[in-house]
């Protein structure tokens, strides 16, 4: 393009312009173009732009394939490798089908600054008729050490401002990529998809395989690897928002979050379906100066119909690099508003791991639903969702699962269930909960906690912290296995413990007497009524008295369902014995079977001489020379499962040596080339171990 025909642009520079203004069929097409900017101060650049407004008939436009490399020292205003415009006007008497597309676009910016990016744009201002489908897929923004990005950047964009009565509107963005190494850029989003003002039977969006993927530089503002949005008047809405990934190694962030995946369903009048599932956050030696992490989150607002939210299979991994305000951190949200029929929210098997140089966190959950406000049979459930924190200061609240329901009209479900949390490092100042489930309390009302774990291990200072298996407020609980897990640690602290039936201690090796695994400060009694205790002794040597927990200004309860029971390694167990101290201060462990509060062995109760039998079963007994150990009944030899393999394998080699040597003799014999063969042998085999 000369320099007159730029001026005539208005300093709008496009390797492909197609305008179309018409009453009928229409279909500005501006595929394949190749532009590169080195010099010159302009106000937009296009690789393709096609615009297109008319009333009747069809529609299709695309801005495709094309290429845009910028190297230049000057300022530029924004900078796109496909830009599609389009409106339909509202005096349209027939309208047609809709089709708009830029794909496949690239734009490299090497050197220079720029506001907005984008790989490829389809901006609505109206439209009407059907069916209208939109596609940005496959669009690639690479921005080098020497570029500049300080406005908005998307790889790709699809905004419909305003729509009429239409039979189906669907957009989809898939496969585009936004690639920094070692530039700067701002509020940046892998695929983003806004659907707003529509009158359809049906309103689908479609946000999958987008990626966000940095090595060094800087990074400012929101970061999304996958946005998808519909407001509706009226019709189904669905928005499907997947396996998008934002994935960033070294540099800076600041005043910044970011979010694997989002996705809204909100409508007037249908059913609303909102999915953010198998999303992702990873950042790596960043400097932060702000936060807010989310791997996926899904918003669901129906009328007179079903409503449903789920954030499934997400992650959020941060390793390495100081965090001065990580803010909250989400591995999945579910949140459903409204509805009628059925509503359901799910986070379910999300992930967080912490593991940073230094941080500041605020509120951290694995998974969190919330199914409240509505006037039908509500459901929420947070489940199979893992912490896994190392490091940091968490200042407020840690959840592996939060669920919370409520209905105005009908039944409310909130579930818990399976969730786990390991701490192994950092301090705690707040409540860290396995698994909370709420209620607003009403006669229907369920709460389910169960199968709920917090582990401690290493070293983190919990002396602030209050931990709670799981816990649980409806009109119907259930509240079951819920565990705490002290692994190979000692001299840990914490506030309090509650709401847990089953309590695991891992003694670690060398463990003395004067050693305690966890100590409690808080002045309320720690409860084990019904509470399974156990614990595991090294193989290694310990003292001979174990002091598991210590409440140091309260007591422990225990009642007749409280059970104990000590292990030792896999093969057997000792004499030893587990016990609350008269005081009711300690759960001690003696390994000798001697009296909790004593040092002694206590005296057996007599028997009565045996009457003798020809062929008497002898009974275990401790050996004193082998520190009081018992072998286990039916117990197992480690070196069997050895030893059978080992006959199996002895069993195929005569196979080989003996039919498949026959074998191979046979058909090499006077064979010129390559010759296969095959040998069968079949037997039961049975080895005595």
């Amino acid at each position: 393009m000369n320099r007159r025909g730029q001026m005539r642009l208005g300093a709008l520079i496009a390797a492909g312009l197609a305008l179309g203004w018409a009453n009928a069929s229409a279909s500005p097409i501006e595929d394949n173009h190749n532009i590169t900017v080195t010099d010159g101060s302009q106000r937009a650049v296009c690789g393709g732009d096609a615009e297109l407004r008319h009333d009747n008939g069809d529609g299709t436009a695309s801005a495709s394939s094309n290429t845009l490399t910028v190297r230049s020292n000057d300022e530029l205003g924004f900078l796109a490798g496909g830009w599609v415009e389009y409106q339909r006007y509202d005096n349209a008497t027939t309208p047609g089908a809709t089709t708009l597309t830029a794909s496949g676009n690239t734009v490299t910016l090497t050197t220079g600054k720029t506001t907005h990016l984008y790989g490829g744009n389809i901006r609505v201002y109206a439209t009407q008729g059907g069916p209208v489908t939109y596609r940005t897929n496959e669009n690639t923004i690479l921005v080098d050490a020497g570029g500049t990005q300080i406005g908005d950047l998307y790889g790709a964009h699809i905004e419909q401002k305003a729509a009429g009565a239409g039979t189906s509107f669907a957009a989809e963005a898939k496969g585009n990529r936004v690639t920094n190494t070692g530039g700067a850029i701002n509020h940046a989003t892998a695929a983003s998809v806004d659907l707003i003002g529509t009158d359809a039977t049906r309103v689908s969006v479609t946000v999958d395989d987008n990626d966000i993927s940095g090595t060094g530089g800087k990074y400012s503002y929101v970061f999304g690897g996958g946005f998808g949005s519909i407001k509706t008047d009226s019709g189904a809405a669905e928005t499907t928002v997947t396996n998008n990934d934002i994935t960033i190694d070294g540099g800076t962030l600041t005043d910044g979050s970011a979010q694997g995946g989002f996705a809204r369903a909100e409508t007037g009048g249908g059913a609303a379906e909102a999915h953010a599932n198998v999303n992702s956050v990873t950042l790596k030696n960043l400097l932060s100066n702000n936060g807010g992490y989310i791997g996926g989150s899904a918003y669901a607002n129906a009328s007179g119909a079903g409503a449903t939210a789920s954030a499934d299979r997400n992650v959020v991994t941060i390793t390495g690099g100081t965090y001065s305000d990580g803010g909250n951190v989400i591995g999945g949200s579910a949140t459903v508003r409204n509805g009628a029929g059925t509503v359901l929210a799910t986070a379910n098997a999300n992930r967080v791991t912490l593991n940073p140089t230094g941080a500041i966190w605020e509120e951290i959950r694995g998974g969190r639903a919330l199914a409240n406000m509505t006037n039908a049979a509500s459901t929420a459930t947070a489940s199979g969702n893992i912490l896994t924190l190392n490091a940091g200061s968490f200042g407020e609240s840690v959840y592996g699962g939060d669920a919370s329901a409520a209905s105005n009209s009908s039944t409310a479900v909130a579930a818990a269930e399976s969730n786990e949390v390991y701490i192994r490092g950092g301090s705690y100042k707040g409540s860290i909960y396995g698994g909370h489930a709420t209620t607003d309390g009403s006669a229907g009302s369920s709460a389910v906690v169960r199968g709920n774990i917090i582990e401690i291990s290493g070293a983190p200072n919990l002396s602030k912290a209050e931990l709670h298996g799981g816990t649980a407020a409806a009109a119907n609980v259930t509240r079951e296995n819920n565990a705490l897990i002290v692994r190979e640690t000692k001299g840990i602290t914490a506030a309090s413990i509650a709401d847990f039936q089953r309590l695991t201690f891992y003694v670690p090796a060398g463990m003395t007497a004067d050693d305690t695994m966890l100590r409690v400060t808080g002045s309320a009694n720690t409860n084990l009524s019904g509470t399974a205790l156990e614990a595991y002794l090294p193989g290694s040597s310990t003292a001979n008295r174990l002091r598991l927990l210590y409440t140091e200004n309260a007591q422990i309860d225990t009642d007749g369902a409280t059970t104990m029971t000590v292990y030792e390694g896999v093969s057997g167990h000792r004499t030893a014995k587990m016990g609350v101290t008269t005081n009711k201060k300690e759960l001690i462990v003696k390994v000798d079977g001697s009296a909790i509060d004593g040092g002694t062995t206590p005296t057996p109760t007599p028997t009565p001489t045996p009457t003798p039998t020809p062929t008497p079963t002898p009974t275990p007994t401790p050996n004193p020379g082998n520190n009081n150990f018992v072998l286990r009944e039916n117990t197992k030899s480690l070196a069997e499962t050895m030893t059978g393999t080992a006959a199996f394998l002895g069993a195929s080699g005569d196979l080989i040596a003996g039919g498949g040597m026959a074998s191979a003799s046979a058909e090499a014999t006077g064979a010129g080339g390559f010759a296969p063969f095959a040998a069968v042998g079949g037997s039961s085999l049975r080895h005595e171990t």
